[in-house]
């Protein structure tokens, strides 16, 4: 080792571990044979080991500096930086071919161009998509794992109603943003007598849906106490047919089944206003007195339908950064075009992250007999009796 000092007082260091080592076992040796003489080590000589140790220790500090990759501490980076070049993983809670994950995989380009990461989409349809939610809630929320296009009404209620492998905390998610909206309608069989809402308040009939859950709070807040929910009806095409059949003689489904199928069905009652059904009553208009909340219910599920949230503890800058990638695709021409021709819509204005807590905070309000009335409406009342 050589330190040839400067005239400003720097040191310049050559570190040479295998010379290092030669040199200390020389002094090493010299002490040694000086012990042996005089039977003990000098303070000069134990000064020397000590320093000789400490020059070897510098020198492996100096290796291990050198060999050693440098790691950046992603929390003093900006949002930007972190995302730039990495991977977000974008869960599906649904099936491959279902709108949640075909919507999931079309703003898959654009996120990736707006964040400046590498986007995949990832279908867990198991467990429901409850599967897909556990997961979401034990990512590390660095905010590299996201569900892009989640089912919010069914992940709240799931947990709400502590539904058997449900292991999440709903109310802990949090919602980065709301891009795309969904048209909620009920129908009847286009040669039924029924023509509005209150036509049915008396009738006993059979709704087909996918699972019990719209059906039975559209009957609850319009009052209809003889309706059966017949559960398993998956596809929108399938409950229409079903519907033409008389195998059911309601069911929902968007504003593009009637356009599929005008002589099957008619529009009886829609969850929000529709400018393509302007003569039929919403929910809202048509609850029977005293039943209000159950249309407020459904306001809520449709303002979380569709939903891109991430897991609980993700940093305010990353959310935000998240947050913003999302309001830039809304605002993406081709990406309206896409939507467009895959027949979905934009939000009226990008639904942001502030105004879906609210909805969050309000329905995490419910008291546990407002629960247990809500979970007695959607699974027990309309139910099949044997």
């Amino acid at each position: 080792m050589r330190v040839d000092n400067q005239q400003n007082g720097s040191s310049e260091t050559a570190c040479n571990p295998q010379g290092n080592a030669v040199e200390a076992g020389h002094i090493v040796a010299h002490i040694e044979n000086s012990s042996s003489h005089n039977q003990a080590i000098s303070p000069r000589g134990v000064s020397l080991i000590c320093a000789v140790f400490i020059l070897i220790y510098l020198c492996v500090l100096m290796l291990l500096k050198i060999n050693t990759p440098e790691v950046i501490d992603s929390d003093k980076v900006s949002a930007k930086e972190f995302f730039a070049g990495k991977t977000i993983t974008a869960i599906s809670p649904a099936g491959p071919s279902s709108t949640f994950t075909v919507l999931a995989r079309l703003m898959e380009p654009y996120i990736e161009k707006y964040t400046g990461a590498f986007v995949t989409v990832q279908a867990v349809q198991a467990g429901g998509g409850y599967q897909a939610r556990n997961l979401m809630f034990k990512s590390k929320p660095d905010g590299l794992t996201i569900v892009l296009v989640g089912h919010g009404p069914k992940m709240i209620t799931g947990s709400m109603f502590k539904r058997a492998g449900v292991r999440y905390d709903w109310s802990k998610f949090v919602p980065l943003g709301k891009l795309t909206e969904t048209s909620f309608v009920l129908y009847a069989d286009a040669n039924s007598k029924w023509e509005r809402p209150d036509d049915l308040v008396s009738e006993r009939f059979f709704f087909g849906e996918s699972t019990p859950f719209f059906g039975p709070q559209f009957a609850a807040a319009l009052g209809w106490e003889n309706m059966v929910v017949i559960p398993g009806y998956t596809s929108s095409a399938g409950r229409a047919t079903a519907v033409s059949r008389d195998e059911i003689q309601m069911t929902a489904g968007s504003v593009e089944l009637y356009a599929s199928q005008p002589d099957a069905v008619k529009p009886i009652v829609t969850a929000l206003p529709l400018s393509q059904y302007p003569e039929v009553p919403t929910l809202a208009e048509a609850s029977v007195e005293g039943r209000a909340k159950w249309a407020d219910y459904i306001d809520d599920w449709m303002s979380v339908m569709y939903l891109v949230y991430a897991p609980p503890g993700i940093a305010e800058d990353r959310a935000d950064f998240l947050e913003d990638a999302l309001r830039r695709t809304w605002a993406d021409p081709d990406f309206r075009h896409e939507l467009e021709r895959l027949q979905l819509k934009p939000t009226q204005e990008f639904i942001s992250r502030k105004v879906i807590q609210k909805r969050f905070d309000r329905l995490s309000s419910l008291t546990p007999s407002e629960i247990e009335e809500l979970r007695e409406i959607i699974a027990q009342k309309y139910k099949v009796r044997g």
